[in-house]
């Protein structure tokens, strides 16, 4: 039963993101396409970096202890300059969440 309800919320986190991700791409497109709608509104770049971290499960979306949260920061840390690199661009093919998101539509 666990596991269904940690996927029931994880699919609800992403379908939240998805419409987020959609939605600024939406804008980013229709700046290119209509010069008045940049007086109001700007691009925005999104950059992904996926921290691919295995072994958490449902609870340890709860575990707060020290030892987790530093290796999690560290982990973070490790990955920082991915961040600056032209793969951390969005929407990019194969990326997360890019596959559930209808970019160009």
């Amino acid at each position: 039963m666990r596991d269904i309800v940690d996927r029931r919320n994880e699919l609800s986190g992403n379908l939240s993101l998805g419409q987020e991700l959609y939605f600024i791409e939406r804008i980013n497109k229709l700046l290119k396409e209509h010069e008045s709608l940049r007086a109001r509104y700007k691009h925005i770049d999104v950059r992904i970096v996926e921290l691919d971290v295995g072994g958490l499960d449902y609870p340890s979306k709860l575990d707060r202890r020290r030892e987790l949260i530093e290796a999690l920061l560290e982990r973070g840390k490790s990955r920082a300059a991915e961040f600056f690199s032209p793969d951390s661009r969005w929407p990019r093919v194969g990326g997360v969440p890019a596959k559930a998101v209808r970019v160009g539509s």
